[in-house]
């Protein structure tokens, strides 16, 4: 093994062709890799959920299709690090139809054997340092590694830029703090389950990423919150803004084959006309927000959508 080479790297290989998944094993477990093997889909899911492979490894076999579904699984289900790299291994000559089938499910590259085997650690190499360079980031707080969205301290960095660029400019600014409460009447046993849990956090993420708008500024407040700082947003777009996202979370449907409880979108929100008329620190805009939203969720009577008011308990970060 190279000394230079970090040997803490966690590479899993899913598939049933033994002798695929073994010489796949045999190149990276002396290029520094630790291996884990899982044989399905539903193995692998439970794997998962305790371990964090920095690159996923789907062994094709002869069965293509079968290796193109689990890749989709994977990307719609699993409760993957943002940043790794999921690669399938194919076994057989594949066809252009194939490889594009694969590459659509969501694997990175298709890598077909017999391959040299410096070539194949060359390649998995590279696709690793991508995850490390992910981790990186996250290891200084600005992004969060579940959904890929800011951090609690990146969503802060943003709002402090978007109030000193509004400030400046006399411009407003809004923050929506929102909430996806699951409803598990009858679902009881699955409240707990960290695989429900995780996959509802990345539905929300998800349906945020794809339905905010280029300006707004989305980010993780804390396990099972979110917020979105809408720049130039007054407390009527403010509204409009929370109500639309909620609904979209609502009815967007989960991945096919995948248990999500149904969800009750509850948001708050704080805005200002005119940033530069009424100064305001990030953690205040921030903290407002999420006041409203606490407020909105115990008050089941009221509208989902609440804005700040100064009657209530300020409640600062999680």
């Amino acid at each position: 093994m190279d000394p230079l080479r970090p040997s803490s790297r966690l590479a899993l290989i899913v598939g049933t062709d033994d002798w695929s998944a073994h010489a796949v094993q045999s190149v990276l477990e002396p290029g520094g890799y630790r291996v884990l093997r899982t044989f399905d889909g539903a193995q692998t899911l439970e794997v998962l959920v305790g371990a964090e492979p920095d690159v996923i490894l789907v062994v094709a076999g002869s069965r293509h299709g079968e290796a193109v579904e689990l890749c989709r699984r994977l990307r719609q289900e699993a409760p993957i690090v943002v940043g790794t790299a999921v690669i399938m291994i194919a076994v057989a000559p594949t066809s252009m139809a194939q490889r594009l089938a694969g590459l659509r499910a969501g694997a990175w590259d298709i890598l077909a054997l017999p391959m040299n085997a410096e070539e194949l650690l060359a390649r998995v190499d590279a696709y690793v340092g991508v995850r490390l360079e992910a981790d990186r980031i996250r290891a200084e707080g600005l992004v969060d590694k579940v959904t890929g969205l800011y951090a609690v301290r990146g969503i802060e960095y943003r709002a402090r830029e978007l109030l000193a660029d509004a400030s400046r400019h006399h411009l407003a600014l809004a923050c929506v703090v929102l909430c996806a409460d699951p409803q598990l009447e009858k679902e009881p046993a699955r409240e707990n389950n960290p695989v429900v849990s995780t996959r509802a956090v990345q539905h929300v993420a998800g349906v945020l990423r794809s339905h905010g708008r280029l300006s707004d500024i989305i980010g993780r407040w804390s396990d099972t919150e979110f917020a979105v700082l809408a720049p130039g947003t007054h407390a009527a777009g403010a509204v409009r803004l929370a109500e639309r996202l909620g609904r979209l979370v609502e009815a967007t449907p989960p991945p096919s084959g995948a248990f999500m409880p149904a969800l009750v979108v509850r948001a708050g929100y704080e805005a200002v006309d005119d940033v530069g008329a009424t100064p305001l620190r990030a953690q205040d805009l921030l903290g407002r927000a999420h006041t409203a939203l606490q407020r909105a969720r115990v008050e089941t009577g009221l509208p989902h959508v609440r804005r700040y008011s100064a009657d209530l308990p300020h409640q600062g970060p999680p």
